[in-house]
């Protein structure tokens, strides 16, 4: 026969699994809220900053081209002076850009992209020298033929190739956040269905419970009317028994106050007190005595056994 199980195991099963739950929603949330905190980190570690500093970088670059050709249209040593100055700058801030972005670089494309990027603006700032040295000398037309036929080619390779980095890292970024978004909803899928089906253990689990635990109580009950019934129906046994007992008493009482009565009568009558005697006496000597007509002889000798008989008797 099959153990039932008690009301304690099943409210500690049905705590048990609803704590599970809780568990399992809180470990779900955990790793869910982990993946949106890495995607988030790779959003503001690659491709914001990567965006940023690639526009850096080719602003740099297109303000250093600006000023070659402002160094070469000018003939003023001083003026030449100020944009020579100026190309230094801008050409130290493109650099230091693309040395800073190397570090952000997380997936092969950018890698690969930017392998060709630092090469081709090192060229290009390479290019540069030789026509800053023909401006310097004021040999513009030097200068110029120089810049069409190697400076403007490395300036369109550079280009390319920093708007390329510049899309990348956009991509890379719509991707990510498209990637956040799809994890955050997932997330809010899972939780909810988890929460629906504890919340539904829950209540059948507290159904089932409540519903054996009012079974049991009302079994309970019932024994405990049976129960009941059956000490009602004993004590009115115990009481028609008692009842029967005292009218009992009572009558032996009486009858014993009776004879105490017909004693006490006895004391006040001659031999002895003992109406036993008395009466024996009286009974006996109303009888007729064996061999009456036998002669005096014989009555005295009766007379004399009820005397003996008697005073045996009172002793």
């Amino acid at each position: 026969m099959q153990q039932q199980m008690t009301v304690g195991k099943k409210l500690a099963l049905t705590s048990g699994a609803l704590v599970a739950g809780m568990v399992l929603m809180g470990a779900i949330s955990i790793y869910r809220l982990a993946e949106l905190n890495r995607i988030t980190q790779l959003i503001i570690t690659d491709p914001l900053p990567g965006m940023d500093t690639m526009a850096a970088a080719r602003a740099a670059t297109m303000t250093a081209r600006g000023d070659l050709w402002m160094h070469i249209a000018h003939t003023d040593p001083a003026v030449k002076a100020k944009w020579e100055q100026s190309f230094e700058e801008n050409k130290a801030k493109a650099m230091k850009a693309l040395q800073d972005y190397e570090p952000t670089i997380t997936t092969p494309e950018d890698r690969a992209l930017f392998d060709k990027l630092k090469p081709a603006a090192q060229r290009w700032f390479d290019v540069a020298s030789p026509v800053l040295a023909f401006s310097r000398e004021g040999k513009s037309d030097e200068a110029v033929k120089k810049a069409d036929a190697e400076l403007i080619p490395a300036m369109a390779e550079v280009k390319d190739l920093l708007q390329a980095e510049i899309d990348l890292n956009r991509t890379n970024g719509e991707k990510d956040a498209a990637e956040s978004q799809q994890t955050y909803g997932k997330t809010i899928w899972i939780l909810t269905w988890t929460l629906a089906l504890c919340a539904l253990a829950g209540t059948l689990g507290a159904f089932f419970v409540i519903r054996g635990l009012n079974k049991v109580l009302r079994r309970s009950v019932t024994e405990l009317a049976v129960g009941a019934e059956q000490v009602a129906s004993a004590a009115g046994q115990v009481a028609s028994s008692s009842q029967s007992l005292a009218q009992g008493a009572s009558e032996q009482a009486a009858s014993l106050g009776d004879q105490l009565h017909v004693a006490q009568e006895c004391r006040k009558l001659p031999f002895g007190g003992r109406p036993g005697n008395a009466v024996t006496r009286k009974v006996r000597r109303n009888q007729p005595v064996a061999g009456a007509h036998g002669g005096r002889h014989g009555r005295d000798q009766e007379l004399q056994r009820q005397n003996l008989q008697d005073h045996q008797d009172y002793r």
